[in-house]
């Protein structure tokens, strides 16, 4: 197997063949195993599973802790409330962080909560699964919370505008939740439930945690999806930490978890056993 890059791509150790096309002036390297292509797509080289982040974190030369990956880390943070950013912290950031917007208050309710569901999942299409049960207790957790939801944040606006002199912004509960789930079959699942109950869908953000990459929600629910019937089983939630580590961040004052109990708390040392145990600590 051959690769071409171009030749600023040198440094990056390949065994080296020039091309006779001086105008193109590109590189080949020779990939000898199947070792050598498996650390390549670990470093982000690939054209299929490329990554520039990963690129740059293997050439930078800069590395704040030994214990993170290399490049600059900003360890200040101000989004969440303490309790939500220390999951984090201790799930993803061996404990580098440094939480600067306190601990939580001043919010109808605490910010990390577990809600138990019981319920079965099913696999729709062959692949993507849904959990029927736990769509129908979020939307029925909407319903039951969000006029105090919505009383409470307009507060909080009309209180911001006046501050700074701006006309008032009317809140609906989609400026307010956001709802995450790792399936796109529960995306689907969960937006039926909610329109049966009569939840206002529009600008409402549901779906996998990618729709709130780089963003955020005053209260984000999680939907895990998996039911009593996924025992002993591996979760897609578990595969690493970034999922996890992804959804909480994006709350600023509140975290609320729905899923199996007795799935959620059969390993205390996987990401969702971790948040599990977390939540119960508090």
């Amino acid at each position: 197997m051959r690769t071409a890059w171009p030749e600023t791509a040198c440094q990056f150790g390949a065994k080296r063949r020039v091309s006779l096309n001086a105008k193109r002036a590109y590189t080949f390297a020779e990939i000898p195993n199947q070792t050598s292509i498996a650390d390549l797509q670990t470093k982000g080289f690939l054209s299929s599973a490329n990554s520039i982040m990963q690129l740059a974190q293997k050439t930078t030369p800069y590395q704040l802790y030994p214990e993170m990956e290399r490049g600059m880390m900003l360890t200040e943070h101000r989004r969440c409330f303490d309790e939500i950013i220390e999951y984090c912290n201790r799930l993803a950031y061996h404990g580098f962080l440094e939480p600067k917007k306190g601990s939580a208050k001043g919010i109808p309710f605490a910010a990390m909560q577990f809600q138990p569901v019981d319920g079965i999942s099913t696999v729709r299409g062959g692949s993507s699964r849904a959990n029927p049960d736990e769509a129908f207790a979020i939307a029925q957790w909407i319903l039951a919370n969000q006029q105090q939801l919505l009383d409470h944040y307009q507060r909080g606006e009309k209180a911001s505008a006046a501050n700074e002199k701006r006309p008032e912004k009317k809140l609906s509960i989609a400026d307010i939740i956001g709802v995450i789930t790792p399936f796109t079959g529960q995306k689907y699942e969960l937006t039926l439930a909610l329109r049966r109950v009569g939840i206002n869908l529009s600008g409402l953000t549901i779906g996998t945690v990618h729709v709130l990459q780089g963003a955020e929600r005053p209260v984000i629910l999680f939907s895990a999806t998996y039911g009593t019937n996924d025992m002993g089983k591996s979760y897609f939630y578990d595969r690493g930490v970034n999922m996890l580590n992804v959804a909480v961040s994006r709350a600023k004052d509140a975290f609320i978890l729905f899923g199996c109990k007795e799935i959620l708390s059969q390993n205390a040392k996987t990401p969702s056993g971790q948040l599990y145990r977390y939540i119960n600590g508090l």
